[in-house]
């Protein structure tokens, strides 16, 4: 991933999910999220949902005031 700024550990876990999908999805990856996108939006793609989901479990297992 390229940032001009620190990620925190939340949006990393967000992040690997996308990889784990495509480890999962193989090839078909990219044209399935592509096609998600333009059918429903960034919001309702079931990818990034699933990545949100991964990402918020991460920053409810850090409880409050966890550390990123």
């Amino acid at each position: 991933m390229i940032s001009t700024v620190p990620l925190s550990a939340t949006l990393w876990e967000h992040e690997l999910e996308h990889v784990d999908q495509a480890e999962r999805w193989g090839l078909i990856f990219l044209p399935a999220y592509l096609y998600w996108h333009l059918r429903v939006g960034y919001r309702r793609n079931p990818f990034e949902r699933a990545a949100e989901a991964r990402a918020a479990r991460y920053l409810g297992q850090q409880g409050p005031g966890g550390c990123e």
